[in-house]
């Protein structure tokens, strides 16, 4: 019997979280698996109170609501089509900003710069034991890598980097040497982000 897999969605706009939902089930459906939910799960709600201007009015006050909701779904009967490998890259954050919906919120987003990456070693089951790539990313001097690094890269033809990342579950066909760019995704993909906290507090 196939494992069952638990998907929790949350977010600030339950619009967003309720067509996440709908992609989801519509693809799991399409698999030949069984989806049970989307399961409404209780939004959490937290009130904010700002003082506005207290040297001229120490009353003035305005309070801000922030409503996490979350969904809950169970796949059951999954298999490989269902959970398909999706391709991954390596990029950094350049920054914050925001950006208004049609509905007039105000949503907080996250700029990153992704790739190029490129293949520095692809390896197969039968050499290695299993099947993974290695992405090379963000250029620096040769000075500041090994001998033994650079002999690596240099197989793959590219230059020393700062990042090397290697990745088990990826479907799309690539070869030694090939830069792999943000083109692999289309608009509207879901995408995880996974990064390291620079820790530095409640500065941010």
């Amino acid at each position: 019997m196939a494992q069952k897999v638990r998907i929790k969605l949350k977010s600030f706009d339950h619009n967003l979280v309720d067509q996440s939902a709908e992609k989801i089930v519509k693809t799991v459906k399409n698999s030949g698996a069984i989806i049970s939910g989307p399961i409404p799960l209780p939004t959490h709600k937290r009130i904010y109170t700002v003082l506005r201007s207290p040297h001229v009015n120490k009353q003035a006050r305005e309070q801000f609501q922030l409503a996490n909701h979350r969904r809950l779904m169970d796949i059951y009967s999954s298999s490989s089509k269902t959970i398909r490998k999706m391709p991954g890259l390596i990029g950094k954050k350049i920054g914050m900003t925001s950006m208004f919906s049609e509905e007039g919120k105000n949503i907080p987003c996250t700029i990153l710069q992704v790739g190029p990456c490129v293949v520095s070693q692809v390896k197969t089951e039968e050499i290695d034991g299993y099947s993974a790539i290695q992405l090379a990313y963000d250029e620096q001097k040769e000075s500041r890598m090994s001998k033994a690094l650079m002999g690596h890269l240099k197989k793959a033809k590219t230059t020393a980097v700062k990042k090397l990342v290697e990745i088990r579950s990826f479907d799309n066909e690539v070869a030694l040497g090939d830069v792999l760019k943000v083109d692999l995704f289309e608009e509207g993909d879901f995408v995880t982000v996974v990064g390291t906290s620079k820790g530095k507090g409640f500065q941010g």
